[in-house]
């Protein structure tokens, strides 16, 4: 199974999603879970910026999310929100967005 995410040709989402997943590259398109459990992202081209749409909810351990958020920030994303504690709310360079939540029983 995979999810398309939809994209602009000159704007290059996958490092944020790869920081946000966990996720690392697949062949020259596409993302894949290394531990093999989330779903493949396929990245598609569209004519128009800004018109992403996605909105992926993550759970991560509590000591993982700060470095998660971080990473993704650092790789062009946006902060939309931030719940102290719970979760941080993400923007992806094309408008996509992420929640990444921290509960400490996963």
């Amino acid at each position: 199974m995979n999810l398309n995410v939809a994209r602009h040709p000159d704007v290059d989402v996958r490092p944020f999603w790869n920081a946000a997943l966990g996720y690392e590259d697949l062949w020259d398109a596409d993302a894949i879970d290394p531990n093999g459990r989330g779903i493949q992202l396929a990245f598609n081209d569209i004519d128009r910026r800004g018109r992403g749409r996605s909105h992926i909810d993550v759970s991560v351990p509590a000591e993982v999310g700060r470095a998660r958020v971080d990473a993704a920030l650092a790789a062009g994303g946006r902060l939309v929100h931030h719940e102290e504690g719970r979760w941080w709310t993400l923007a992806s360079p094309d408008n996509h967005g992420v929640d990444i939540a921290i509960w400490p029983d996963v």
